[in-house]
């Protein structure tokens, strides 16, 4: 959850928050502390020092902007061994109450005129973004938060920030994507009519990944309202992207079991800034062009920011690609896509203890795409998705440092899907879905004791969910909502003081419970524990329970198509008319699953710079909500295998049962090929392929990271690796018994996955290689199995802040790009449609087509 404190300075104030412990109070003595802070980029490097001196520093994000800080080791009072860290930086202290300290730049470029006078706490905006807890500063991290700053993603090359989700290990690429085409490609069985893209934490679906901007909820996108459209988030408005890799749902309730996505968008920035971009492919196809103006102020008690952003990019077609290019055309590979995008906020304080924030967002994308099969015809889809919404609220500093913060969110996404099939209209719908959130929450420090001060945060969560589906051409209209009432309790208990011989022991405690109108309620806890025997390493265990919800569009009674068609029954030795219903099931139960982890962090004082982490996790899904036809089901030969079916398939269904199927349905197709149509009362079988509490997946693995930074060459220079290796990943569909690995297998994640990074900086300037790593796998259609090729890639990153030019360079920055230099290939995979679509022969979950791309960005401060 995201806590916003904001109180009048004149700074811009980055989310640098850590622990404020009863230590704290001892901080004004200057109490000396063991640190173990490597030299890295300010932006990570104050907060990591704050942690280990338990203060919270408030510095400005204009002020650290490419800024790098330098080692501090040892045992040191506190504040020599800030001037240590900062020394060189230009950044001073520019204000110390023995709690906080506010950090400024002493020549900030492009400062306005200073402001008279001292800042005190009571003068001070604070922006505190925190993820995975609903305690301001964050409980002690059990399980590791990835944060990703704008710099990041753009020194990737990246054009949006699902592009570079994919890069990440822990992501799969398969799903919701607009990188996939449906099943054929990779898209596996999540439903994205509308050209969108999600993103698919450890594989378990796009719909089991949390995704939040600034905290809140957003409304899911989609036809079918199944995940939350990444695309409609320019990367303009964003300060940086959280990534907690690890069931949530104890914090945030439903959907967060893979993990939670929160993207922190931009609030505090004084000035203008103006970003161009454009980006090309060498293999033509897949052009980018983006620009997005910023103004923004900061005043005595407040700030407000407003963002522009324009996107467009061009089609990647099949004739576009030389594998690809024997797909009948014209052929859609990646669609054609233009946005445009507002994003504003503003915050002010009403008194020293008071202060209001607000924001609001608004997207729309259009897009369009074709797939054309061989010799059967074209089929055309244009797509126009919204996304609107705000948030407001406030905050009350109580005693005891202690914080209430009221705030609602409302956010709206509306889409229009309109296709054509050999030239007539085949689909029109039209979605709404809403999203309304009324939230409290009180929070600070509950006691104090020999270990430290045990911190709370409680409150409650009311929440409405709407969906509204209209089938323009079916004329059918659906349009479900539910009331949840939620209420959460949160502990952060330090065990064991720092200062004891077994070193530091700290407990986290969540719950939450939450109340649905329509399917009843649910608990969900969270158990976190951290212990640092030594200042060099910390081990940590977490234990959760979390869930999804049924999609409202999931609970429709009414099915969307019943389809009569003739199968071979082997106990007749004949063939028999079967009815194949597929829909909704208003009796669905939610998803839940059970996770654990447990890691270790390793920062050797004896070897400054390296940084090594790693993660065991282990998940297990039931009670999946799928189909029989999703699940792998044969639907054309359910008698010949009615023992797999089991209450799937059930036999001599009455008569009016069969036609309360057929009359209801949205659209029944009679495919017996009787003259004058199949006579209803000959059915002999019901086939269910609606949706149902169907599957079990079970996964584990391991997350690794490592790094060393080092000041070499005249400058500095951090290597670094990131991976994630899959156990098992296996699927078990009841009612059959038998469980099955989908782990490096066509479509489904691959058990290896590596990012590495080489970085150089001086001065101005900063360099970066990234190598990317899809391990082998195999395609199973085949017997023996076909082996599928593994995929490298390098990317290369180059950037020049002209700060201290003549001119109008000076505030100019300047990145180029080149993502796949060697212009890799996507592997072979033998098309799933050889006959219809021939050039299909890749897997979009695991690679893309995009080959080489090359991209220029302007950003300009004024």
């Amino acid at each position: 959850m995201i806590m916003q404190r904001r109180r009048p300075i004149r700074t811009v104030l980055l989310a640098t928050v850590t622990f404020i412990s009863a230590a704290s109070a001892a901080m004004a003595q200057d109490v000396a502390k063991a640190f173990h802070v490597e030299a890295q980029a300010a932006n990570t490097g104050i907060p990591e020092f704050a942690r280990e001196a338990d203060v919270q520093i408030l510095v400005s994000e204009e002020a650290v902007r490419g800024k790098a800080v330098h080692a501090v080791q040892g045992t040191l009072p506190t504040r020599a061994a800030l001037a240590q860290l900062l020394a060189d930086t230009g950044l001073v202290v520019d204000s110390d109450d023995g709690k906080t300290i506010v950090l400024k730049a002493q020549s900030p470029k492009n400062a306005r005129a200073p402001m008279e006078g001292a800042i005190d706490r009571n003068d001070a905006i604070e922006t505190v973004v925190v993820t995975g807890t609903n305690i301001r500063g964050g409980a002690n991290p059990s399980t590791p938060l990835s944060s990703y700053t704008r710099d990041d993603i753009d020194l990737s090359g990246t054009g949006s920030v699902q592009q570079f989700l994919k890069r990440m290990p822990e992501n799969f690429g398969g799903g919701a994507s607009d990188e996939t085409i449906s099943t054929l490609a990779g898209g596996g069985n999540a439903v994205n009519a509308v050209n969108g893209a999600s993103v698919n934490l450890r594989g378990l679906g796009s719909d089991s990944t949390l995704v939040l901007v600034d905290g809140h909820r957003i409304a899911p996108g989609n036809n079918s309202g199944n995940f939350v459209d990444m695309s409609m988030i320019p990367l303009s408005v964003l300060s940086r992207v959280d990534v907690l890799p690890d069931g949530a749902s104890a914090i945030y309730g439903s959907d967060a079991v893979g993990g939670v996505v929160n993207l922190v968008l931009r609030h505090d920035f004084d000035g203008q800034e103006t970003r161009a971009r454009y980006g090309t492919t060498s293999d033509g196809g897949g052009q980018e062009e983006e620009f997005a103006q910023t103004f923004g102020r900061t005043w005595t008690g407040g700030s407000g920011l407003i963002t522009y952003d324009y996107d467009y990019r061009a089609p990647i077609n099949s004739s576009d690609r030389d594998y690809a290019s024997s797909n009948a055309s014209p052929f859609t590979l990646v669609p054609k896509q233009q946005k445009n995008a507002v994003f504003a906020s503003a915050n002010q304080s009403l008194a020293s203890n008071v202060a209001l924030f607000g924001e609001a967002f608004w997207s729309h994308r259009s897009s369009a795409s074709d797939v054309t099969y061989v010799g059967i015809g074209n089929q055309h889809d244009t797509i126009g998705a919204e996304n609107y919404g705000g948030t407001a609220g406030i905050t009350v500093d109580l005693a005891d440092d202690r914080e209430l913060e009221v705030s609602t969110t409302y956010d709206g996404s509306r889409t229009n899907q309109a296709g054509t099939y050999l030239g007539a209209p085949s689909s029109h719908v039209h979605t709404d879905t809403t999203v309304f959130t009324g939230d409290a929450k009180l929070d600070g420090t509950l006691f104090t004791w020999s270990a430290g001060a045990v911190r709370f945060a409680f409150g409650g969560q009311y929440r409405r969910e709407t969906f509204d589906s209209k089938d323009l051409l079916a004329g059918s209209v659906y349009s479900p909502d539910r009331n949840i009432e939620a209420g959460f309790a949160e502990l952060d208990v330090p065990l064991v003081g720092p200062d004891q011989a077994i070193g530091a022991v700290d407990l986290s405690l969540a719950g939450r419970f939450e109340h649905y109108s329509d399917f009843g309620s649910t608990s969900n806890p969270k158990l976190g524990l951290s212990w640092k025997p030594v200042e060099d390493l910390k081990l940590r265990a977490t234990y959760g329970t979390s869930f999804r919800a049924p999609l409202l569009n999931d609970l429709n009674p009414i099915p969307f198509q019943a389809v009569a068609l003739p199968e071979f029954d082997p106990t007749t030795s004949g063939f028999s008319n079967v009815l194949v219903v597929f829909g909704g099931n208003p009796d669905l139960k939610p998803e839940k699953s059970t996770n654990w982890t447990l890691g270790a962090d390793f920062t050797p004082a004896a070897l400054p710079g390296l940084r090594a982490s790693t993660t065991y996790y282990n998940i297990h899904f039931t009670d999946l909500i799928t189909t029989a036809q999703t699940a792998g089901f044969d639907l054309f030969d359910a008698l010949d295998n009615a023992s797999s079916f089991g209450p799937l398939l059930q036999r001599n269904p009455s008569l009016s049962e069969v036609t309360n199927l057929v009359t209801h349905a949205q659209e029944f197709d009679d495919f017996t090929g009787i003259p004058g149509g199949v006579n209803l009362s000959t059915i002999s079988d019901l086939v269910d392929s609606r949706s149902t509490n169907l599957s079990v997946l079970n996964t584990d693995g391991i997350d690794f990271k490592v790094s060393y930074e080092a000041d070499l060459l005249s400058g500095h220079i951090e290597a670094g690796l990131d991976g994630t290796y899959i156990f098992n990943f296996k699927e078990q569909v009841a009612p059959a018994t038998a469980t099955a690995s989908v782990l490096n297998t066509q479509y489904n994640p691959v058990d290896l996955k590596l990012r590495g990074r080489l970085l150089y900086s001086r001065g101005n300037f900063v360099g970066a290689l990234f190598v990317n790593y899809v391990d082998s796998y195999r395609d199973v259609r085949t017997t023996p199995a076909a082996p599928i090729a593994s995929w490298t890639t390098f990317d290369l990153g180059l950037q020049y802040d002209f700060q201290g030019s003549a001119g109008l360079l000076d505030g100019l920055t300047a990145s180029f790009n080149v993502i796949n230099i060697f212009d890799k290939a996507p592997p072979f995979v033998a098309t799933p449609a050889p006959g219809l679509a021939p050039g299909l022969v890749f897997d979009g979950a695991n690679a893309n087509v995009w080959g080489r791309e090359i991209s220029l960005q302007l950003t300009e401060r004024w």
